[in-house]
């Protein structure tokens, strides 16, 4: 469970390094890696049984394969721009 919760903050913080990222996504995983360093520790602390330990090391895993297509999609080049309704996103 550790070393898979370790490998989604790693992923996030990789995720974070993309150059073409906008800032403001920049600043949302700031909060993200925040919130998962406080959670998995509180996580680490209470101790959970077996079958939980390994629920969790599951969606960690997950969660980091995720992050990770995302950064593999991110460093292939920027974000295409919405011209259908005029955004940025």
């Amino acid at each position: 469970m550790v070393a898979e919760c370790d490998g989604l903050i790693s992923a996030l913080e990789s995720y974070k390094r993309c150059p073409n990222l906008e800032k403001a996504d920049r600043e949302d995983l700031d909060g993200w890696i925040a919130r998962a360093q406080k959670d998995f520790a509180a996580g680490r602390k209470a101790k959970p049984e077996p079958n939980a330990q390994s629920v969790i090391a599951l969606a960690c895993f997950r969660a980091a394969t995720s992050v990770e297509a995302a950064t593999e999609r991110c460093n292939a080049g920027p974000r295409p721009k919405d011209v259908t309704y005029g955004g940025d996103r």
